[in-house]
């Protein structure tokens, strides 16, 4: 699994130049991570790159090392426009998941539009 989490950062790095509004960019810029690694993880289950157990891991392992990233973790998961959010950057990868075949105003169109729905953390 060591590719998916290489291909997962790289794809985080490449959809977190999108615009952040001021004040909001920290949980804003920690959604955009979560959506690219979400995405990566649910691309490499999905096309038989790694079992979901070896994503699970790779997700609990992140969020342990990175807890900030935990409260937009739980929104996307729980949430209909989560869901969307992960559906819709999973549909716009490569086939081998470690790019995006969208313009990144194409990405930024799609995830501005379903993220700007969502509440602020606790």
């Amino acid at each position: 699994m060591k590719p998916f989490t290489s291909i997962a950062i790289a794809l985080v790095v490449g959809t977190t130049s999108l615009a952040v509004i001021p004040g909001q960019a920290s949980e804003f810029s920690h959604t955009i991570t979560m959506v690219g690694f979400l995405a990566a993880a649910e691309c490499f289950v999905s096309d038989g790159h790694g079992t979901q157990e070896e994503a699970d891991e790779i997700t609990r392992d992140t969020l342990i090392k990175r807890p900030d990233l935990k409260p937009a973790y739980t929104w996307l998961t729980t949430t209909p426009n989560g869901h969307a959010a992960i559906q819709a950057t999973t549909s716009y990868l490569t086939p081998d998941c470690s790019n995006l075949t969208a313009s990144e105003e194409e990405t930024r169109a799609v995830l501005c539009l379903l993220l700007s729905r969502r509440l602020p953390a606790n």
